[in-house]
């Protein structure tokens, strides 16, 4: 290679260098994108990659999705549903302040529904979320519930309020003491006479157990000994006559009933109803109290809820949790009953 071929060569390489590193220049001073939090690389000041440092923090970042443990339906009694399930936060450090859920309902023929709600989990808490359905329970095939937006927050900077369930009874109501719910005895009642009064204390009798035929407006042989029996138990004078200390007896338990029974006079077939207190040092802004029936065989057969505001330190409040459904009182096993109580600060 002669000396003028050797000089063009060198020229020629000089020249791409320096049109290389012009371009490489405008590449890092006006192309090369900016260090961000979603670039899937570790660069800027993150201590992990998109974690850490200007990023969010590498332990919200990589926290769990909330799992489903179960998701059931039921009939609220007038058509329609009310869905419940039962959701657990597996991350043991953090709890979500805030997070949005949906339960998307389908129908057999495609048909679909839904609610939309939000809430909150605190760490490695499992808890439930109970939510009403405009849609016909007949027409029910399957129900999903997704979840959205979840407002991590370190453990230690959210913790459960201390609201403690102080007690607890269900009272449920069968058809005849519905029925007693508006009545009030007033007069004396025996052997001979006929009246509506006469039916309703046959009514009572028989929801006690102690009266065995069809409730009618006849006072008869069969209404006196169921009355006797009753009067026994009571330790009332046993004389088949309803007088004044009976009818005091029997009216002060069908008080008991209408107390079951809401400002809007209907009557539903169960109800649970009980006390809580705020044992913390702040006040609990909402709770949150479940309650759950369970009939004879263990299953699970109704749900329903109740919110409480404003709860302050050391205040105890009464609660009350009605269940609409269609219950059969006669299949519920009492002693399952459990009610779980939910609360943020």
């Amino acid at each position: 290679m002669d000396r003028k071929s050797a000089k063009q060569i060198i020229y020629g390489i000089g020249f791409l260098l320096v049109f290389f590193a012009i371009l490489t220049g405008v590449y890092f001073i006006f192309l090369k994108p900016a260090p961000s939090c979603f670039d899937n690389k570790q660069n800027g000041n993150e201590t992990g990659i998109d974690c850490g440092g200007q990023c969010m923090t590498c332990g919200i970042k990589n926290t769990l999705s909330l799992e489903i443990s179960w998701t059931k339906s039921f009939s609220n009694g007038a058509g329609k549903m009310i869905l419940a399930s039962e959701i657990k936060n597996p991350n043991l450090n953090y709890g979500a302040k805030d997070f949005s859920y949906s339960f998307d309902v389908y129908g057999k023929g495609g048909e679909k529904s839904g609610y939309i709600g939000h809430s909150f989990i605190y760490a490695g808490e499992v808890k439930y979320l109970l939510a009403p359905i405009d849609f016909d329970s007949n027409n029910f095939f399957r129900a999903e519930l997704n979840f959205s937006d979840a407002n991590w927050i370190l453990k230690d900077d959210f913790v459960k309020p201390q609201i403690t369930l102080k007690e607890f009874k269900i009272q449920l109501l069968n058809t005849a003491q519905a029925s007693m719910s508006a009545f009030n005895f007033t007069r004396d009642l025996f052997s001979g006479l006929k009246g509506e009064d006469v039916k309703m204390l046959e009514e009572f009798l028989k929801s006690q157990g102690y009266f065995k035929g069809i409730p009618n407006t006849l006072f008869d042989s069969t209404t006196k000994v169921a009355l006797v029996k009753y009067q026994k138990v009571q330790k009332l004078p046993a004389t088949g006559y309803f007088g004044g200390k009976t009818r005091e007896s029997i009216n002060s338990a069908v008080e008991t009933i209408k107390q079951s029974v809401p400002e809007t006079g209907l009557v539903y077939p169960a109800i649970i109803s009980g006390l809580i207190k705020n044992d913390d040092i702040v006040s609990a802004s909402k709770v949150i109290i479940n309650g759950f029936i369970f009939d004879k065989l263990g299953m699970l057969t109704g749900v329903s809820k109740t919110e409480l505001e404003n709860i302050n330190p050391t205040e105890e409040k009464n609660f009350r949790i009605i269940f609409p459904q269609n219950i059969n009182t006669q299949n519920i096993n009492q002693n399952l009953t459990k009610v779980y109580v939910d609360a943020i600060k």
